[in-house]
Formats: structure tokens, C-alpha cells, sequence
């Protein structure tokens, strides 16, 4: 498929987002042309998983809605939301295109899909543990605090925020079908997810930062972070 029709295809799909008020007209337009720079980088693979990550994170959104009965329209995700939730994808595809030759295509893909399991991992983490959650408790003190508050953790948020790790991971296995690295996608991007958490009690609870800087900066953490175990484990 000839690259002009897939930047068509992404630019429908962004305006179906605006009209179904998923994102802002800004958030549409961030969103295309950060997926036209993600397929440019690294194809099919990271352009699908920056797209799990928007379609389970959009059905656990509303999920978690419907089973707290909120009736309001829930607010549409704009440019910062959508720079915050891709930072590690979109610093490694800049640099790939900067610096082609820094890079492996295999390491690409890997970094990008991190970034995405990482984003996917918070958003089921934060959805499905409000909506089934039991118990909240501070990932500091380990001590009871309401759901939803900055930096609380439940057993089922860390067990869903797993699974979204285990999604990407799994699809990007039929790109890069190589157990450990596949395995150190989960991990670290998981990891991710819990220094969400930590820069949530911490820097976003003191106002140094809001929640999409915490999310952007754990993003590219949890980015950068396996780049670098990948280039000292494997040279790539």
C-alpha cells in the first residue's frame, strides 16, 4: 500500500475522532501527524500499537463511565494528552529520522512499542483499577487513600495495567518475534506505568508537574530506559 493512502487513511480516521468526540480538533491534528511519523519510522508496527493503545484505552474510558453511571460527556483528549501519551515514540522516531543509522529498524519498533505499552499500561492501570479496584493504597506509604487520588495503586490497576502491557507486547512479538526483548518490553514498560504512580505522589502532588507531565515524562523513561538496557545487553 503506497504510503499517500495510508496518511489518507490516518487524516479520515483523525476527523472520525474529532466528530466523535474522542479528541479536539488539535488533538486530531497531533495525533495524525504523529501516526504519519510513527508509520514513516517503523511501518505497520508502531502505527498499531499507537492504535491498541487509542482504541482499548477509548473503550476503557467509557467503561469506567458506564460503571460509575456518569452521564457526562467525558472531556476530549487534546494535543498535550496526545504528546504526553506517545513522548518516548515520538523522541525515538525524530531521532531515527535525524540519526538513521544510530538505530536498528528492530530497535525502533521495540522503543516505540514500549512507549505504547507503557501509555496503555497507565491508562487500563488507572480505568479498570477505579472501576473494579477495591482497595486504593499510596504507592509511598502503602497506606489507604480514596481511588483516583495522585499516585494511588489497587491490585486490579497493577493487574490491568500488566495486561496492557502484555497486548502490545504481544503484537509487536509477531515483528520481532525475540523472547527477552519481548520480555523486557513488558517489564520496563510496566515499570512505567509505577513511576506514573511515583511522580504522581511525589512532583505531581507538590504542583511541579500536572498529569500529562507526569505521563509524558514516565513515558519517555520507560523509553529511554530500554533503549539503553538494549544497546548494553545487545549493541543495537
Amino acid at each position: 500500500m503506497h504510503a499517500w493512502i495510508v496518511y489518507s487513511l490516518l487524516a479520515a480516521a483523525a476527523a472520525g475522532a474529532y466528530v466523535l468526540k474522542k479528541l479536539t480538533a488539535g488533538g486530531s491534528i497531533a495525533g495524525w501527524l504523529i501516526a504519519c511519523l510513527l508509520f514513516y519510522a517503523s511501518g505497520w508496527s508502531g502505527l498499531g500499537c499507537m492504535a491498541l493503545f487509542f482504541l482499548i484505552g477509548t473503550a476503557a474510558t467509557a467503561l469506567h463511565e458506564r460503571r460509575k453511571k456518569q452521564n457526562k460527556v467525558h472531556e476530549q483528549r487534546g494535543i498535550a494528552n496526545v504528546v504526553s501519551n506517545t513522548a518516548g515514540a515520538l523522541v525515538v522516531a525524530v531521532l531515527h529520522l535525524l540519526l538513521p543509522d544510530f538505530f536498528s529498524s528492530e530497535t525502533v519498533i521495540l522503543c516505540i512499542a514500549t512507549s505504547q505499552a507503557t501509555a496503555l499500561s497507565d491508562t487500563l492501570s488507572s480505568e479498570l483499577g477505579q472501576c473494579y479496584g477495591k482497595s486504593c493504597y499510596s504507592i509511598l506509604t502503602l497506606q489507604p487513600i480514596p481511588p483516583g487520588s495522585d499516585g494511588g495503586i489497587s491490585f486490579m490497576g497493577l493487574l490491568a495495567g500488566l495486561g496492557g502491557s502484555l497486548v502490545i507486547a504481544i503484537y509487536t512479538a509477531f515483528f520481532v518475534p525475540a523472547p527477552f526483548k519481548i520480555a523486557l518490553l513488558v517489564l520496563l514498560s510496566w515499570a512505567g506505568n509505577l513511576l506514573d504512580s511515583l511522580l504522581g505522589a511525589t512532583l505531581q502532588k507538590k504542583g511541579l508537574l500536572d498529569n500529562h507531565g507526569v505521563n509524558a515524562v514516565s513515558n519517555l523513561m520507560a523509553t529511554l530506559l530500554y533503549m539503553s538496557v538494549l544497546r548494553f545487553t545487545t549493541g543495537y
